[in-house]
């Protein structure tokens, strides 16, 4: 798990231009998929491992008469609110902010926002990822570890370590082994990601040996999905994700309830009734993951989760470029 003391530079995209750079077509990066580690990466020494997936969302920003933040996904075109974005650059004057996820869920939209404005301010390689980190780390109100940008930047599934200065130095993953299928659950979001942070930051002043435990488990948890990632185990993954359930009951107790809502009850008994892995990506319950070394556990716990309301895809989990396949498609 060791990190070099600069971000990795930038690699080159298929339009020729590399992410945090400008042109007519806008930059191309991806989404980011937490496989685990969403706390631990707060605490100095904590863990993660994340995929870059949805695997292609093409970004743009450009000068306008006013701010705007358009989102386009498998739910179709819509505006959403620019928040705290428009204070990002505000001495590039206002900027319209466009996001392409294809037929992909929407996701990290203030991270890619955060890179869009820094190729709309012509940074490149390690000075963009940087800029646009510090930026997205302002707009959760100086809290988070910047993970999320750094693998839209890299476009490659990386392994996570949190340093002293708050931030996660992210070390891209090579797969040696084949693909496996991840099924992924995509609900509506729940809360402010800063305002989860918030609870997590009281529980270090007030229980620091339970959060202490809670990080030491959930960075263990992270080891067996990197390994998993980089040999291409859909049994590893599994237990990593069979790690993190175990330490769900004081996950909610220590963050009020960050995965027990009632929906979070009935995906995890639905896993549990057909014996899957299945645990929340991020912050709170908005998504979850779920692996199985046979696809057709999956299949039968899609069908499942479908049930419930949810949005449903599949992500190759152990490709640098993860592939897609959207409800309807596999899921």
């Amino acid at each position: 798990m060791s990190a070099g003391p600069h971000p990795p530079p930038l690699p080159s995209t298929g339009s020729g231009l590399a992410p945090g750079s400008a042109g007519e077509g806008g930059s191309v990066f991806s989404g980011s998929l937490l496989l685990a580690g969403a706390y631990a990466l707060l605490v100095p020494g904590g863990r993660g491992v994340a995929l870059p997936w949805p695997p292609l969302v093409r970004v743009s920003a450009r000068p306008s008469t006013r701010w705007s933040l358009a989102v386009r996904d498998d739910r179709g075109p819509r505006r959403v609110p620019v928040g705290g974005v428009s204070r990002v650059a505000a001495d590039a004057g206002p900027l319209a902010v466009r996001l392409d996820f294809g037929d992909a869920p929407a996701g990290g939209t203030s991270a890619l926002a955060c890179l869009a404005v820094a190729a709309a301010r012509g940074l490149e390689g390690p000075g963009a990822l940087a800029w646009a980190q510090e930026q997205h780390r302002a707009l959760q109100g100086g809290r988070g570890s910047g993970y999320d940008v750094a693998v839209s930047a890299l476009r490659r599934p990386v392994s996570l370590l949190a340093d002293a200065a708050g931030g996660a130095r992210a070390t891209p993953l090579v797969p040696r082994g084949d693909p496996f299928p991840v099924l992924v659950a995509v609900g509506e979001k729940r809360g402010r990601t800063g305002d989860w942070i918030a609870r997590f930051e009281r529980a270090r002043v007030e229980r620091p040996v339970d959060v202490a435990r809670w990080v030491r488990e959930t960075s263990a948890a992270a080891d067996v999905a990197r390994e998993a990632v980089e040999v291409g185990s859909a049994q590893k993954l599994a237990e990593a994700l069979e790690r993190l359930t175990a330490t769900r009951p004081l996950a909610n107790e220590l963050l009020g309830d960050a995965y027990g809502a009632p929906l979070d009850v009935a995906l995890a008994s639905a896993a549990h009734r057909l014996a899957v892995a299945a645990h929340p990506s991020g912050a709170a319950g908005d998504v979850w993951l779920a692996a199985h070394p046979d696809p057709g556990r999956l299949d039968a716990l899609a069908e499942a989760w479908r049930v419930l309301g949810l949005r449903l895809f599949r992500a190759a989990c152990g490709a640098p470029i993860l592939g897609l396949s959207g409800p309807g498609r596999g899921a």
